[in-house]
C-alpha cells in the first residue's frame, strides 16, 4: 500500500504566520481596537492558528464585547490583503518533498486558505511538481478538517487504508487535533512561531521534527513500511 502525506500549508510549508497575524491585527485596528485590545487579539490569534478566519474574527469581537455585525467587512478586507501577499517557502520544504516523491510517497496539501489563492502559491513556488493535489477553502468547505473525505476519494482509499497509511504534517496544535480526529498519525513541525513545549504538553503527536529534512527518515517506522 502507498503511504500518504497530508501537508498543512500555512506556517508549515510557507513563512506566512507573521503576515497573517499582521493582517489580522491591522483589520482590527481599522475596526477601532485599542492598543491593549490588539495585544489581547494577538494572543488570541497565535493560539487559534489553524482556525478559519471566518471563525477567528467573530470570536475575538465577541470576546472583547464588540458587535459582530461588521464581521463580513473585516473578513473581506482580510482576504483582499491575503490575496496580495506573497509568502516564501521554508528552505527545507522542497528538498523534503522531492525526497518523499522519489521514495514513492503520495503527497497532498490541506489548508483553510481560499482555493484560488492556494493555487497561485503552490504553482508559483513549484510545489505542484511534488504534490498530487491541494485542497483549500471553498463556499462549501471552510475548514480543512473537512478535507478528509475528499482526500480519501481522490486517492481511492477505504477508511481503514487511509488510517493505516497516512500522516498529517503540520506546525499547529490544531493540526494535531485534526490528525487525531481523522485517526491518522501526526507529525508536529517546530517553526519560529510555535512552541515545542506547548506541543509536548498536548501530547497528541506521534513525532516532533525540528526540520523537514528529518521526516523521510522517521516515516518508514511510523507507517511500518
Amino acid at each position: 500500500m502507498n503511504a500518504h502525506i497530508v501537508w498543512d500549508v500555512d506556517g508549515n510549508l510557507f513563512r506566512s504566520i507573521e503576515g497573517y497575524t499582521n493582517n489580522f491585527l491591522n483589520r482590527l485596528k481599522e475596526y477601532g481596537f485599542s492598543s491593549q485590545e490588539l495585544e489581547t487579539a494577538k494572543r488570541y490569534y497565535e493560539g487559534s492558528i489553524g482556525f478559519p478566519i471566518s471563525q477567528q474574527f467573530p470570536e475575538i469581537l465577541q470576546q472583547l464585547g464588540y458587535p459582530v455585525n461588521g464581521v463580513n467587512t473585516l473578513i473581506a478586507h482580510w482576504e483582499e490583503e491575503n490575496e496580495k501577499a506573497d509568502f516564501p517557502v521554508y528552505d527545507d520544504v522542497v528538498p523534503c518533498l522531492r525526497t518523499l516523491k522519489e521514495r514513492g510517497y503520495r503527497q497532498c496539501a490541506s489548508t483553510n486558505t481560499l482555493q484560488h489563492i492556494l493555487d497561485g502559491r503552490i504553482r508559483g513556488n513549484g510545489l505542484d511538481e511534488y504534490l498530487d493535489f491541494w485542497l483549500g477553502g471553498t463556499d462549501k468547505v471552510t475548514h480543512k478538517r473537512d478535507h478528509k473525505r475528499p482526500i480519501i476519494e481522490r486517492y481511492d482509499l477505504t477508511e481503514e487504508q487511509f488510517r493505516q497509511s497516512s500522516v498529517l504534517v503540520g506546525d499547529g496544535y490544531k493540526d494535531m487535533d485534526i490528525a487525531e480526529e481523522w485517526s491518522i498519525k501526526g507529525v508536529f513541525v517546530v517553526r519560529p512561531h510555535n512552541d515545542e513545549r506547548i506541543a509536548r504538553s498536548f501530547g497528541k503527536f506521534h513525532a516532533i521534527v525540528h526540520s523537514l529534512t528529518e521526516l523521510p527518515e522517521i516515516l518508514p517506522e511510523m507507517l511500518n513500511l
